[in-house]
């Protein structure tokens, strides 16, 4: 089995509450390559507006583990070893009770073996 990645793209949610997680429509693999195959790393991208950007705490997550990510772009080997072809979420919530806020541009590459 040799190694690959796969791309996937969402639109983000509007994130409104402080005492509960929003969750973005799944990120999945476009096709079946990933089967049998594991996670070596994951990279992100996300934005929020400039006046957000520290009200909002984010994690990614595999339907097994979650991983908080503290920056809009980033990788992560913290998933390594988790199954390929499962769909990943993002998960958004406010840290305190404010104005709504709006995520966008939602990206993950799965690199696997």
């Amino acid at each position: 089995m040799g190694a690959g990645s796969w791309v996937a793209d969402q639109t983000g949610p509007r994130v409104a509450l402080a005492d509960a997680e929003v969750r973005s429509l799944p990120l999945a693999s476009p096709s079946d390559e990933a089967r049998g195959h594991h996670i070596t790393s994951v990279s992100w991208r996300f934005s929020l507006p400039d006046a957000s950007r520290q009200r909002v705490l984010a994690r990614l997550c595999h339907p097994v583990r979650c991983v908080p990510i503290r920056d809009e772009r980033g990788l992560t080997e913290a998933l390594a070893g988790l199954d390929a072809d499962v769909p990943l979420a993002f998960h958004f919530r406010l840290v305190a009770v404010g104005p709504a806020v709006q995520t966008e541009g939602l990206q993950v590459i799965v690199n696997y073996r």
